[in-house]
């Protein structure tokens, strides 16, 4: 708990009190008629009474905050104690308003002849990142209402994770890391999936014999299944270009299709690593675990100072794009840079696939006639760019605002070949 120095100013009342007595005492003297003293009479003890009344220095306030990590839309409980250390005739406590929280009022009680109040506030954070909590305000009313002290006091600041659409984890590599896993592998293994049927070898289990297949075939054949592995997933997260309104940007809709990915292929017992790319870079390498999500999103938290000049992801230490790890790019493909990553990522063998974030077509400018010239030579050359991306086997599919992100991870039907596949 720390104290506040609390720094006393009139309050409104003491300001009407000391008007009335001004105003009664000047018409006593102008009209000569003493008796109007008497109305001055009672604003002037009151203001004396104030005055002479004990007014406490300072106010120890304790604030916690549970939790301090949390998604978007949940509720962080705030729970506030203030002690002014003697009586007082009001002590409020409330929450400054902030654009992107909501707050509620869980609880409150006052005791002014204490000079104590308690309350618990719920607020609820509408926007990734690390956000400052709204700022407290203590109110307090010294006796007789005739002063007044406001302190306002920072909270701290929270850590936000972006909270995503629900989706599977349908995107893999094609070659899987040899590491169990939930993934059907293109070799033979002691999986659970079908892989196909092939004649018996000495040493197969006779569990494993089709005995359709060798009644059909006339010689025995046994059922093979694929092995289950693991896969490893780079989600990038280009943060050269943010288009849009604060809350519902192309960089929100990218965090928040990373997140809703990396918790899906986490749940799945994946290794998954992240980078964010713009001026500088931020990653961290390939983990799993349910704690492994907090530190991905711990590291690219302030993903949105990143704009500016860079060189990408080209450079990433190797540990964060491990060998084989098949990197899902969040892209609306606007700025050089992210497409030359891009290629440049292929290029090396890594196995790329982007999620274009792109949800509009540059505004018209200009006369009539020129903009739809310009508009169409830029829906060329966006053609271009898909089309050439698709030359060096990078699938491309584009997430509309208000798709649904399980229907584009859909749309890679087949698994993602790298340079060995």
């Amino acid at each position: 708990m720390s104290g506040h120095r609390l720094g006393w100013r009139p309050a409104p009342l003491a300001h009407r009190l000391a008007t009335v007595a001004v105003l009664a005492g000047a018409a006593a003297l102008l009209l000569s008629r003493p008796n109007l003293l008497l109305v001055a009479a009672p604003p002037v003890g009151v203001l004396a009474a104030g005055l002479a009344a004990r007014r406490p220095d300072a106010v120890a306030v304790l604030a916690t905050e549970r939790p301090r990590r949390c998604f978007e839309g949940e509720p962080v409980e705030i729970t506030v104690t203030a002690d002014a250390g003697g009586p007082l005739d009001g002590i409020a406590l409330s929450l400054a308003p902030v654009r992107g929280f909501g707050v509620e009022i869980a609880s409150y009680a006052e005791d002014p002849a204490a000079g104590k109040a308690e309350a618990t506030f719920v607020v609820r954070p509408g926007r990734w990142g690390r956000r400052p909590l709204p700022h407290l305000v203590v109110d307090c009313r010294s006796r007789y209402r005739t002063g007044r002290a406001r302190v306002a006091l920072p909270l701290g600041e929270i850590s936000v994770f972006p909270a995503g659409p629900p989706v599977r984890p349908r995107i893999v590599p094609l070659d899987l890391p040899r590491r169990l896993g939930e993934h059907a592998a293109r070799a033979a293994g002691s999986g659970v999936e079908f892989a196909g049927i092939r004649p018996y070898q000495p040493g197969d289990r006779a569990r494993d014999v089709n005995w359709k297949a060798s009644g059909l075939r006339g010689r025995l054949h046994v059922t093979t299944r694929a092995d289950q592995r693991q896969a490893e997933i780079v989600l990038a997260v280009d943060a050269c270009t943010d288009l849009g309104g604060p809350g519902d940007s192309g960089l929100d809709r990218a965090m928040r299709g990373a997140a809703a990915l990396a918790t899906a292929y986490l749940r799945g017992g994946d290794r998954v690593g992240i980078v964010a790319f713009g001026g500088t870079t931020r990653w961290l390498a390939p983990g799993q675990g349910g704690h492994h999500f907090h530190r991905l999103a711990e590291a690219v938290m302030d993903a949105r100072s990143l704009q500016g000049t860079g060189t990408g992801i080209g450079r990433v230490l190797r540990t964060a794009l491990p060998p084989g790890a098949l990197v899902i790019v969040f892209s609306p493909l606007l700025d050089d840079r992210a497409v030359r990553t891009v290629q440049d990522l292929r290029r090396r063998g890594r196995p790329v696939v982007v999620i274009d974030t792109l949800d509009r077509e540059p505004p018209p400018g200009g006369r009539p006639a020129a903009a739809a010239l310009s508009l169409r030579l830029w829906r060329l050359d966006r053609r271009a760019l898909l089309a050439g991306l698709a030359d060096l086997g990078i699938p491309v599919v584009a997430w509309a605002p208000d798709g649904s992100l399980d229907a584009v991870a859909a749309a890679f039907r087949r698994p993602v070949p790298g340079r060995h596949s």
